[in-house]
């Protein structure tokens, strides 16, 4: 019994020690990038839809894909210049992103155009989620000490 233990732990800690596999898993994708120039935007938050298209906030805006990271587009001029912090879909693959300091914003249309949805200004936006009955919650920290919490 004590030598099959032993074999056990041995057998454990050699397949938890061997983690070449993740090394060899991940690959870097085309992109995206800002400006169609080489320089990569900082991706903070990532979704994907029922259709398999993948959004990605960064600090400079939204940026799509349909290909699997093949190719990327800049969508909604609106946020172009905005850092977007977190990004979540509901059932109806209505898309929402939270702009930092300046807002909600929601796209009907796979990010083509988007509506801004408030709290704008005083509240730095860092989380969303979306429930079952597709509620919207949004964490949030406020400019003034005591300010924040989660919105719906």
């Amino acid at each position: 019994m004590r030598s099959l233990y032993r074999i056990s732990i041995i057998i454990l800690a050699v397949l938890i020690g061997d983690n070449s596999f993740c090394q060899n898993y991940w690959q870097q994708t085309n992109g995206p990038f800002i400006d169609s120039s080489a320089v990569y935007a900082k991706v903070f938050s990532m979704i994907v839809d029922s259709s398999d298209y993948i959004y990605a906030g960064t600090n400079n805006g939204i940026y799509l894909t349909t290909d699997f990271g093949e190719n990327w587009l800049q969508k909604g001029n609106e946020l172009s210049s905005l850092t977007v912090s977190a990004l979540a879909v509901n059932s109806n693959n209505d898309v929402f992103a939270c702009s930092e300091q300046n807002g909600i914003y929601k796209s009907t249309d796979n990010g083509e155009n988007w509506s801004n949805s408030g709290l704008n200004g005083n509240y730095y936006l860092t989380s969303i989620a979306i429930n079952g009955f597709n509620d919207v919650f949004v964490g949030a920290w406020g400019m003034n000490f005591g300010e924040g919490g989660v919105f719906r």
